[in-house]
């Protein structure tokens, strides 16, 4: 199966649901809520991290500096990761910085080569420039909707790999 990054939007009232049970984000009920971003979630990290120097606070578009506790104050398991929590405020500040993302600009920060080097994943050896550009960016542009759909929600963003 693989690594998978899931988007999950949610205001303070879903959180509460979520600290109660975790597995509530995989109900179908729950589905316009729920974002997968396949394997792509280090490969957009990396590039929100290393290639928007002007852009700081992109630096959490995926992986946030925040988690979400449950009652004891430990961090919610889901596989890979735990529950990162990017809140409301965050969410909006990113947001009106990665809605002018185009594809020209992205692909500008887009290095084939460099992923490779660095072995980021989901990167092989089989992989080709064109497509895999191709598949980050279409998961890109999924990232940018789950973050609209946040701010015209007044939701934070949960993230996690499982």
């Amino acid at each position: 199966m693989g690594m998978t990054g899931v988007y999950f939007i949610a205001n303070e009232e879903m959180i509460d649901k979520v600290l109660e049970n975790s597995d509530i984000i995989f109900d179908k009920k729950y589905d316009d809520y729920y974002f997968d971003i396949d394997k792509t979630w280090e490969v957009i990290d990396f590039i929100m991290k290393n290639k928007f120097d002007e852009y700081d606070i992109l630096e959490y578009t995926v992986i946030s500096k925040g988690c979400l506790l449950n009652n004891d104050d430990r961090p919610i398991d889901m596989g890979y990761t735990p529950i990162l929590l990017i809140d409301d405020f965050l969410v909006k500040k990113i947001y009106n910085i990665i809605k002018d993302i185009d594809m020209k600009i992205f692909k500008s920060k887009y290095n084939f080569k460099e992923l490779k080097k660095n072995k980021i994943y989901p990167i092989t050896s089989h992989d080709e420039s064109e497509d895999f550009f191709e598949y980050i960016w279409i998961n890109f542009e999924k990232v940018k909707e789950v973050y609209k759909l946040a701010c015209e929600r007044n939701s934070n963003i949960l993230f996690f790999v499982w």
